[in-house]
């Protein structure tokens, strides 16, 4: 879960997406599970209600993405790639799948 504070502020955009969304709706989450996971918890919400995706290394702000994606394929941005490639979203319809 990449960006400019992350992973907490990814993450509690999906918390906060969760109520809005519809009851057939799974969010799936790329990241350190622990971490999803504690901060699920902090802010008492139900972490059964994503799917996360554990991922054990990180792509640094100073990295070159076109080196470092190659080279670090457990980021969760590699594992979200080759998700899509596999098409290991395919058993939901399109419109029902949202991966952050």
């Amino acid at each position: 879960m990449g960006g400019d504070y992350a992973p907490k502020q990814p993450v509690l955009g999906a918390i906060q997406a969760l109520p809005e969304l519809p009851a057939n709706t799974r969010l799936v989450l790329f990241g350190d599970e622990k971490i999803i996971r504690d901060l699920f918890t902090s802010e008492g919400a139900d972490v059964s209600l994503v799917d996360i995706v554990h991922t054990t290394e990180v792509i640094g702000m100073d990295e070159s993405a076109t080196r470092a994606i190659p080279g670090k394929p457990d980021s969760s941005i590699s594992r979200g790639f080759e998700y899509l490639k596999k098409e290991r979203f395919m058993d939901l319809p399109l419109q029902e799948t949202v991966g952050l």
